[in-house]
């Protein structure tokens, strides 16, 4: 296929993957280079840790590489890019679970943090409240609130029904609060 780069950047992701499919490389950095922020922070907020998440995205663009000829044709990329994205970062944190409880600390956005008058203290409830969140509730309440994610795409990536997506989002939320408010009465 001879378009230009410009023209291969109007594409739809799943277009773009499909030519990936054939061994073109162009459509694939474009999917690269659309998708590394947004897959980088996914995976620092799951892994805690940049070196880690930085890891964990060249592994993530690697395996879709490796795997291009099996993409099925139709299918939506972003979930898909995401349920590998999920995989490689299962594995890293079966890799770092010997990591110490400050090394697993979640990185929590700045547009995630309460408003600049909140307290330290509240801050690193919070920060410690979602990294004891069970691994699928944080990944749901990560691509649902950060990943903006829809329940759809959420499904999708984590192999979940959708009515289960908005279940454990619920579940996460409320843990979430539950545990925030718990360490505002020990403060």
């Amino acid at each position: 296929m001879n378009l230009s780069k410009e023209a291969l950047s109007a594409l739809a992701d799943e277009r773009l993957m499909e030519l990936a499919a054939t061994g073109e490389t162009l459509p694939f950095e474009i999917l690269v280079r659309r998708y590394e922020r947004e897959i980088a922070a996914f995976a620092q907020k799951l892994l805690r840790n940049r070196d880690d998440a930085d890891e964990a995205l060249q592994e993530t663009f690697l395996r879709v590489w490796r795997s291009r000829q099996s993409y099925r044709k139709g299918s939506a990329f972003r979930p898909y890019l995401y349920a590998v994205t999920r995989n490689v970062i299962k594995d890293r944190l079966k890799v770092n679970a010997t990591r110490t409880d400050s090394q697993k600390r979640l990185s929590v956005p700045e547009t995630a943090l309460p408003d600049s008058g909140e307290s330290a203290e509240r801050i690193e409830a919070l920060q410690r409240a979602l990294s004891e969140l069970p691994e699928l509730e944080r990944t749901v309440l990560v691509l649902a609130k950060f990943q903006r994610l829809s329940y759809r795409e959420i499904a999708q990536a984590t192999g979940l029904d959708p009515k289960a997506v908005e279940y454990r989002l619920r579940k996460a939320l409320d843990e979430l609060t539950a545990r925030c408010r718990g360490a505002g009465e020990r403060a």
